[in-house]
């Protein structure tokens, strides 16, 4: 045990490098741990936040506006993300009626998505008003089924929905029942017993009968039901050699046949077009899962291929349709998965793909999507920084990370290289980085310089650029400086901050070599004239409007944020419309 010169047990020492979301929140959970640890976050340039950083605008000119590279919002399955900032907002304790008092004032359900679709050179929104629920993301109890067949059967219950969109769009009566086997026949029967069936097309029951099994697949999945596969065959009555998943798909893939024979030759009409894609799309999943055996396998087990080109293995053909839809496109959009940058490389794990399309459709709390009502700097790092400094948590501003150095026998970290990038005129007191702007405190987008030696002549360097020059280096040594170290930059930097071990680590340099980033580009705007002045038909503005051009990829209305904001509220210069553009952008090293 190390003693301190006081005699009490010395606090081990963490030093966490970087000021991200996942440098943050280690040091919360090391702070929520019960053990006393003497903690140290070392941050390039003057705030924290990563990615998720923004700035106010501190010249006059531009009245205190929000600069983020957005958009940013939290999807309503984020439990972890929401139970870190919920403790962080109800130990801050503000006022309720304060700007951003409460965790629910920060963030507020958002209902309405739009995606566009191109389709025979003309653009189409697909707007969605979304559900919501009287759940709160945070709550400990999980929103998850015990089986992914549960998921399946809800799966299907969208199908239904774009069934009767099909239905109600079509001028024509639905097709006859599909040419099948007696046997399977027989089974849908036995599915569909005490079911009303007169109004019903041969859709509606193929559907039916399919969302009957799942859910009784989901059954014999739970742990506290005494019954298994054999006696859902039994109690089809089924004699065939087939198991109980392959009569699931027979019946699913019968439906899916029939409406495609019904859909082809009206593909020109949106709804019946949309209907189909969401109905192929889903089955192209579904039926993936059950044929690659990844309810029992994981999704990992397809973790090595491409979501759409895996996909395209499953969903039933359509010339290329479905595959090039916005469905298809959206995660790709989302999570800018294109590689290098590059939009004719379309690039992300189907197993990660389909383990997220099945937490965001099936397991969100509220709502889908939750939108912060200031910047994420303001909404989220500002508390998290204030709740950590409370804790005892120290802030080293201006200290970037150059190399971390092994020790001789390669198995620890035995030094940190820091360069120091801005002196403080008062180190005793520290960086201060916050401003009171509306009663809320904010990260400005560009630092305090009265607070910097030589801070006039500092104003001529980007600190957030790697390659700027430092005023001095520092060696933080183990043992003196620290004794455990969190890594907390993004991986992109690992090539050039973590050459030792890349080099003496084959686990590491697989890890470097195997998992890339993609850089992005945002835009903002403040315009005068509306989104409805300037040709938006829509109900109402929306979150995210996702549309596959080069080289910026989305839209998002921000227009709540003006209030936020410092602007006059009188005169010519009060905008009315913030319009938040990103996309991926072509990589090049720092």
């Amino acid at each position: 045990m190390t003693v301190s010169s006081s005699g009490q047990p010395a606090k081990e020492k963490i030093a966490i490098l970087g000021g991200g979301v996942g440098a943050l929140v280690t040091a919360f959970g090391l702070t929520e741990s019960g053990k006393d640890y003497d903690i140290t976050v070392y941050q390039m340039g003057w705030r924290l936040g990563g990615k998720g950083a923004s700035g106010r605008n501190l010249d006059p000119a531009y009245h205190y506006r929000i600069e983020e590279h957005g958009l940013h919002v939290w999807a309503g399955l984020y439990d972890n993300a929401f139970g870190v900032i919920r403790k962080c907002y109800a130990e801050l304790g503000r006022a309720p009626d304060a700007p951003l008092g409460t965790w629910q004032a920060a963030f507020k359900p958002q209902n309405f998505v739009v995606v566009e679709e191109k389709y025979k050179d003309q653009w189409y929104h697909w707007p969605f008003n979304l559900p919501t629920n009287d759940q709160l993301p945070g709550e400990p109890e999980a929103r998850l089924f015990p089986s992914i067949w549960s998921y399946i059967e809800e799966a299907i219950e969208l199908m239904r929905y774009f069934l009767a969109q099909h239905l109600a769009a079509k001028d024509t009566a639905a097709p006859p029942p599909p040419k099948m086997e007696g046997w399977l026949r027989r089974i849908i029967d036995r599915l569909t017993t005490g079911l009303e069936q007169a109004t019903l097309t041969a859709g509606d029951i193929m559907l039916y009968a399919a969302q009957q099994l799942a859910r009784r697949l989901a059954e014999a999945d739970d742990p506290d039901n005494d019954f298994n596969l054999g006696d859902i065959l039994r109690w089809l009555g089924h004699s065939v050699e087939e198991s109980v998943e392959g009569i699931f798909l027979r019946i699913l893939t019968h439906f899916v046949e029939w409406i495609w024979a019904d859909a082809k030759d009206s593909l020109d009409h949106l709804a019946i077009r949309q209907a189909w894609i969401f109905i192929n799309f889903a089955y192209g999943n579904i039926h993936g899962i059950i044929e690659d055996d990844l309810i029992t396998d994981g999704f990992y087990k397809v973790d090595d291929q491409d979501y759409r080109a895996w996909l395209g293995k499953y969903v039933l053909a359509d010339d290329g349709l479905t595959l090039n839809s916005p469905l298809a496109f959206f995660v790709y959009d989302a999570d800018f998965a294109y590689e290098d940058g590059d939009f004719s490389k379309p690039l992300i794990s189907a197993g990660v793909t389909l383990y997220t399309l099945i937490r965001m459709a099936f397991t969100w709390k509220g709502a889908l999507i939750w939108k912060m009502q200031a910047g994420m700097g303001d909404t989220v790092f500002t508390p998290l920084y204030r709740v950590l400094q409370k804790r005892g948590v120290k802030f080293k501003f201006f200290h970037r990370v150059k190399g971390l150095h092994l020790a001789d026998d390669k198995q620890s970290i035995e030094a940190i290289t820091i360069g120091v990038q801005a002196k403080l005129k008062n180190p005793d007191l520290g960086y201060q980085p916050l401003i009171d702007i509306k009663g809320l405190e904010c990260w400005p987008s560009t630092p305090f310089y009265d607070q910097l030696v030589d801070g006039d002549t500092l104003k001529q360097v980007n600190f957030e650029d790697w390659c700027t020059a430092d005023i001095e280096e520092l060696q933080l040594k183990a043992g003196v400086d620290f004794d455990q170290v969190v890594l907390g930059i993004s991986i992109g930097m690992f090539p050039y901050i973590c050459c030792d071990l890349i080099e003496h680590n084959a686990a590491w340099k697989t890890m470097v070599d195997q998992v890339r980033t993609v850089r992005t580009q945002a835009l903002q705007l403040w315009l005068k004239p509306t989104a409805y002045s300037l040709g938006w038909t829509l109900m109402q503005e929306p979150l995210l409007s996702t549309y596959d051009v080069n080289p910026i990829d989305s839209w998002a209305d921000m227009s709540h944020l003006l209030e936020r904001e410092g602007w006059p509220a009188v005169g010519d210069q009060f905008p009315l419309n913030i319009a938040y553009f990103c996309g991926p952008m072509a990589d090049d090293p720092p």
